[in-house]
């Protein structure tokens, strides 16, 4: 793999430009499927200099972000089953590297079009690089009814696949912001006043309920098809998939029946053994602890207080390092999502799964269009798409994610809801009571963690 950047702009970014654009080009060689070595060449300019290139190649006297230019001729984007019929064209005889063109961007619109819709210069020089991708790729320049932006907080194994085969359907190009949920929130209510996405993908419905200003009443297309205890008041958000919280343990380091209730949690036999992530961070640990409050009978705060102390200050940046950490022995009890229990288990990981016999919460996560989304048909034609009777299955089969259609059993061998005990969780009160939670349960945390 060859990628060679050249800078030659006097202005100097503050940013490590060249890790940022050897990312960014091998994760669209990666989603591209491309089957081969490939050499890029980027160069960094200014506006000088590229509005010149603009002028030269394509006769318009301007200053432009990116230029592109492609050196394989693909008789579809991406289509790579032709390009050995010219390898002499195509590929590099030295190296055997498929040579798929050039990149000009300019450093000065990096920093201005940062400034100009608030946010990071190491964004928009990704996002450039990346766009570029796409036209050596074969794309051209989408029309304004051919796009979707996305921001998700699913991880790639389950956006991705959704998000291909929505564009092989309907032709339309997506592009995909993938962080966690609560940065995904901040960053939309910061753009609430000049939208740069379409849809919110993913992410519990309580903290979509919590930013719901944010985001436009739709009613899909198989609407009568979901489940009603799974429907948003007014449509604000559609929902996905359902998600009951679970522990997962160690089975070297704990038996069988040893821990099965939330209450067992606040035991403090397992002091400083819990994996949990941080609710201000993970949806889904958010969602966790208010089905701990709705399961153990008690005050509210004695609970939080109860369970920050037993975490001893072991909390943990994201949900996803839950099972790690138990699968490693560094905890021996964690709480996590039925699903990515599951996958992991199905996976070969060593650990086992219980449902709290004191009751679990069954919240979906959901998907919901902005206010003024820039493509808002494009958007409620992907919210269509993802309660489909297709999709649904693919989720249940592929994710271990439980379908939100009244039509579709669990796959597999995941129980029926009737099987699950479940507490009285209501998503609007969780919604409401999300900053008070949240504060206190930080108090808390605050103070286990001080010497």
């Amino acid at each position: 793999m060859t990628i060679s950047i050249e800078y030659e702009a006097e202005m100097v970014l503050d940013l490590p430009y060249r890790e940022i654009i050897e990312d960014t080009v091998l994760a669209a060689l990666d989603y591209e499927g491309c089957p081969y070595e490939a050499e890029v060449n980027v160069i960094l300019t200014d506006n000088d200099a590229i509005q010149e290139i603009n002028r030269e190649h394509r006769q318009i006297d301007a200053p432009t972000d990116v230029l592109s230019f492609p050196m394989v001729d693909y008789e579809s984007p991406s289509d790579f089953d032709h390009v050995e019929e010219a390898v002499e064209d195509y590929f590099n005889p030295e190296t055997g590297e498929l040579m798929l063109g050039d990149i000009v961007i300019s450093v000065d619109k990096v920093e201005e079009q940062a400034e100009k819709y608030g946010h990071s210069q190491t964004r928009e020089l990704a996002f450039l690089t990346a766009h570029s991708m796409l036209h050596l790729f074969g794309y051209d320049h989408m029309e304004d009814g051919e796009r979707l932006v996305l921001y998700t907080s699913h991880k790639k194994e389950v956006w991705w696949p959704i998000v291909k085969e929505f564009e092989t359907r309907t032709g339309v190009w997506v592009a995909v912001v993938a962080v966690g949920t609560n940065e995904l929130l901040e960053r939309l209510d910061k753009e609430k006043d000049a939208p740069q996405a379409d849809v919110m993908f993913g992410g519990g419905v309580e903290s979509l309920e919590s930013y719901r200003d944010l985001f436009a009443p739709y009613t899909c297309a198989q609407a009568d098809a979901i489940l009603p205890q799974y429907r948003a008041q007014d449509d604000i958000w559609t929902p996905f998939s359902s998600l009951p919280v679970v522990f997962v343990y160690n089975p070297k380091l704990v038996r069988a029946g040893e821990i099965t209730t939330w209450r067992d949690l606040l035991d403090p036999t397992w002091k400083g053994k819990i994996a949990f992530a941080d609710p201000s961070v993970s949806g889904s640990s958010y969602t966790a602890l208010v089905t701990m409050l709705c399961a153990v009978e008690g005050e509210p705060d004695e609970i939080l207080h109860t369970f920050a102390e037993n975490l001893d200050g072991k909390q943990l940046e994201s949900s996803g390092a839950v099972l790690s950490y138990v699968a490693g022995g560094q905890a021996v009890v964690g709480v996590t999502l039925e699903e990515t229990a599951s996958r992991h288990i199905a996976a070969g990981d060593e650990l086992a799964m219980v449902y709290p016999a004191d009751g679990t919460s069954c919240v979906p996560d959901g998907c919901a269009i902005l206010n003024g989304a820039p493509h808002a048909e494009n958007a409620r034609v992907f919210v269509d798409f993802t309660v489909s009777r297709d999709v649904q299955q693919l989720i249940q089969e592929q994710f271990c994610r439980r379908s939100v259609r009244s039509d579709l059993e669990p796959a597999g061998e995941l129980p029926s809801f009737g099987r699950i005990a479940q507490v009285d969780y209501d998503v609007s009160l969780a919604s409401e009571n999300r900053e008070s939670v949240l504060m206190s349960w930080a108090f808390y945390q605050e103070t286990e963690e001080t010497p």
